[in-house]
């Protein structure tokens, strides 16, 4: 994303940018919620399920980052902060 100048920018300057850094920069252009009809259509019918793997305390954020980091996880990981 980013304004109509920045991505001209990017595209003129993308070779001296490649040059001086040594990172290759593109552009990659998406179609905003291509296929969300299907997903719809999924929830209506009762097939998608949503999973949630936790909530799991803020003192547990360490082992539980590291669990999600190693793909031992279902879902997504939740971290709950409870005000004392």
């Amino acid at each position: 994303g980013g304004s109509l100048s920045k991505i001209l920018s990017l595209v003129l300057l993308k070779g001296l940018i490649q040059l001086f850094t040594g990172k290759s920069l593109s552009i990659l252009a998406l179609k905003p919620n291509q296929g969300i009809e299907g997903v719809l259509q999924m929830h209506q019918n009762g097939h998608l399920k949503c999973i949630i793997d936790g909530p799991y305390p803020l003192k547990q954020y360490p082992e539980k980052l590291q669990y999600f980091g190693e793909g031992k996880h279902s879902g997504k990981v939740i971290i709950q902060v409870t005000k004392t």
